[in-house]
């Protein structure tokens, strides 16, 4: 069996925005949810 580490959320974080801001064709990025707003009750599921 292979074991791979979950990512942290911070982690994955960092990941999207330094991909964006690598990638040319990415000219924004926006987010929303309870993963960037705290007024937002987190689910049990999240989307990544």
């Amino acid at each position: 069996m292979i074991y791979v580490k979950m990512r942290t959320e911070q982690e994955k974080m960092d990941f999207i925005i330094t991909f964006a801001k690598q990638d040319h064709r990415i000219r924004g990025l926006l987010m929303n949810g309870s993963r960037v707003n705290p007024n937002i009750k987190a689910k049990g599921h999240k989307s990544f």
